[in-house]
């Protein structure tokens, strides 16, 4: 584009080449040119007050500049603030193309956020230095985060910065952090999170009389939480794939068990889409009952979504958590918003509850669309009482004076 004035002073204005020109403020010359590509005009002195050299220092500046807008360099800084609004609606697209779900896209989301409070939000991604996150541990550590929360936020934040580098955006590809030892915690709050069997009775117990006396939404809503917790104590769904479940992902089973009497099952078929990692997977799983149940409350057919109250609408956390904290109050659970209880603890009690009973680590991370490695990792420290039952199982050696084995622990 041409410059729009067309007429100059030539004793304080020289046009050079079609879209840039120098001119006197101050006594001091300025370079000034039009990028199209941004609609935007630099501006930069040229410290001088030589015409010819400022007409050298221009003509220098100009071709650098034009050398950067085609390598596709951002000459203007955008605010950090709509450097996550690009981010987000470029990370939005992999939901359409199943490289995230909705629920991690909500998890960026917050990190992102976290980001923002802490470096705010009109401040300019290239006015941001390599080292301007050092402290953001120490601020997150203050608003009570879990440092692995505060690791995985740090990972997203520089995740997004790579990619404002590749467009321009800003001067360096990721941010330093200051270094922090780690410190394995998370097993320790799984364990304090997880009811024990006698908090479960509880629980349920607690539940049943919950839904009483209440009548219209109100007792669907209750009955919806009353059947999160017994679905989820025996299908150890994540919370965002309970919520996305819909009543065609599921086939009730009734089968005979070994002592004859009929069992109900139920074969949850979980969407890749509504699945953390991406891929879909089939679990069968006790508690097919309370899948019927819930549906003959809720009328809920076909597509209808299994926790809604009118089948399209998925059941927020903020109206789950209502329900649950009231009920873990009932139940006399103790000290369980300190211990972290909360609906997920459901997973974390199916898992321990499996393993204890002997399922094998491998069936069990299949059955939860987990990893062996982080069922080993978070879970099977706990279980000393299977580590000492297996102890105790003696080893079987042959008697040098009868036919068959026995079991002996040794001599």
């Amino acid at each position: 584009m041409a410059l729009k004035k067309q007429h100059f002073d030539p004793e304080s204005e020289i046009p050079i080449f079609n879209n840039a020109l120098v001119y006197v403020r101050d006594g001091h010359w300025q370079f000034r040119m039009y990028v199209a590509a941004e609609k935007k005009y630099v501006v930069r002195s040229l410290k001088t007050r030589n015409r010819a050299t400022a007409i050298s220092k221009a003509e220098d500046m100009y071709h650098e500049i034009l050398m950067e807008v085609k390598s596709g360099k951002k000459l203007f800084s955008i605010t950090t603030k709509e450097a996550v609004t690009d981010y987000l609606k470029y990370r939005h697209k992999d939901i359409a193309t199943g490289g995230i779900v909705v629920g991690r896209f909500t998890t960026i989301t917050s990190h992102l956020n976290h980001f923002l409070d802490f470096v705010g939000k009109d401040t300019r991604m290239k006015d941001l230095g390599v080292d301007d996150m050092e402290d953001y541990y120490g601020f997150r550590l203050g608003e009570k985060a879990s440092q692995s929360t505060v690791f995985n936020e740090q990972s997203t934040i520089n995740a997004m910065m790579k990619w404002l580098f590749r467009n321009g955006n800003t001067n360096f590809e990721s941010f330093i952090y200051r270094p922090v030892k780690k410190i394995d915690t998370r097993a320790e709050d799984i364990r304090k999170a997880t009811i024990t069997d006698d908090e479960y009775t509880a629980l349920f117990t607690a539940a049943r009389s919950y839904v009483k006396r209440v009548e219209g939404e109100e007792y669907l809503e209750r009955e919806i939480a009353r059947h999160w917790i017994l679905i989820n104590a025996n299908c150890g769904m994540r919370n965002g794939e309970a919520r996305q479940l819909k009543v065609s992902d599921t086939e009730i089973l009734t089968v005979k068990a070994s002592n004859e009497l009929d069992r109900t099952l139920v074969r949850l078929n979980i969407r890749a889409a509504t699945s953390k990692w991406g891929t879909s997977r089939t679990a069968v799983c006790r508690g097919g009952q309370y899948f019927e149940r819930l549906k003959d409350i809720l009328k809920s057919k076909g597509d209808d979504l299994v926790f809604s109250v009118d089948g399209t609408t998925p059941f927020t956390e903020k109206r789950l958590l209502k329900h649950f904290y009231a009920m873990c109050g009932l139940a006399k659970i103790k000290d369980f918003r300190e211990r972290g209880v909360s609906p997920y603890s459901l997973r974390h009690y199916m898992i321990t509850e499996r393993v204890r009973a002997g399922l094998n680590i491998i069936s069990v991370a299949d059955m939860c669309g987990t990893s062996i490695k982080e069922i080993e990792a978070t879970y099977h420290h706990m279980f000393d009482d299977v580590r000492i039952a297996n102890a105790l199982i003696p080893s079987r050696r042959r008697d040098k004076n009868s036919r068959t084995n026995k079991m002996t622990d040794g001599d």
